[in-house]
């Protein structure tokens, strides 16, 4: 089981101050599945970089101004734009040239004239390679689910979009009742099949707009865009309720158990504006809600029900 929206469409930023280059480029891209922006100097493309955040970056080296090199050197030593990786596109295929590429931390080296071949080819093998890496470092191995590293990511973009559109945006942290008395109880295969069935649950009831990660032991963290406010509760006391009337059935020993979750919800932009102060009222309302009895959804007092 895979998040419903872990893929993402690669970002391409191609570098070079011809302008009958970029024409040919523009050509050679025009059927393909990435999001691509083009900068036709040094400057521009630093200061693109930095907004559109690629994931691969075809970079001339021979440019007036700000070269090639220093272009890559200054894209890496930012930590934000750090992990772009950089291809770069030159006429000039002598060694020392190839070699400073390298140690300027290029990822590749192209000649031209390019064969439009062998640049697509290289790029979709470089996308492939980025996409095990995330799916290696953002699903929690024990669910399907995405982990912390995959909320974090994610959060990001759901707020971005709430703020852009002008819509609500719930984070929800979902905990379960009492687990550890069912791993206490029964032993923590137990324990582990309640989390998979349970995020099986969470993920088939999911709408597609939404998205949740495990972020650590019994928790999970749902994020949902939402139209008015007062549909916080009426989706998040559906979940609560389908999880209190299901029955977990074990395969192998018989055991059925029934199991409840307490849930904490922040709401953006009324409770916050960014991720730290959501997830931290989010959490002081679970606290309430478990203090509450458990079995029921808290929000802070200025969200209407």
């Amino acid at each position: 089981m895979e998040p419903k929206d872990f893929q993402e469409v690669s970002r391409l930023l191609i570098v070079d101050d011809e302008v009958n280059i970029i024409k040919s480029y523009k050509r050679l891209f025009l059927d393909t599945p990435y999001e691509i922006e083009y900068a036709g100097s040094g400057e521009e493309a630093i200061e693109k970089v930095s907004i559109f955040k690629p994931h691969i970056i075809l970079l001339d080296i021979m440019m007036p101004g700000i070269d090639g090199y220093e272009v890559c050197e200054t894209i890496l030593k930012n930590p934000h734009t750090s992990n772009a990786e950089i291809i770069f596109i030159s006429a000039n295929i002598e060694p020392p040239s190839r070699k400073k590429a390298y140690q300027m931390g290029a990822d590749d080296f192209i000649a031209k004239p390019i064969l439009p071949e062998e640049l697509l080819s290289k790029i979709a093998a470089k996308v492939r390679r980025r996409k095990n890496y995330l799916a290696k470092t953002m699903i929690d191995s024990l669910t399907g689910l995405g982990n912390r590293r995959y909320y974090e990511r994610s959060i990001e973009k759901y707020l971005k979009m709430s703020n852009m559109y002008h819509k609500f945006l719930a984070l929800a942290i979902i905990d379960i009742d009492f687990f550890k008395r069912i791993n206490d109880t029964h032993g923590h295969d137990i324990g582990d099949f309640v989390l998979k069935s349970l995020s099986t649950l969470l993920q088939e009831s999911l709408r597609e707009k939404d998205t949740i990660a495990r972020i650590g032991g019994e928790e999970f963290v749902m994020l949902m865009p939402i139209k008015k406010q007062e549909d916080v509760f009426v989706i998040l006391n559906r979940f609560r309720e389908n999880i209190e009337e299901n029955q977990f059935h074990h395969p192998t020993n018989r055991l059925k158990l029934n199991i409840t979750v307490s849930i904490g919800v922040a709401l953006f932009p009324i409770d916050g504006n960014d991720r730290d102060t959501l997830f931290k009222i989010a959490d002081n309302n679970l606290y309430r809600a478990k203090n509450g009895g458990r079995n029921r959804v808290e929000a802070s007092e200025t969200l209407s029900k």
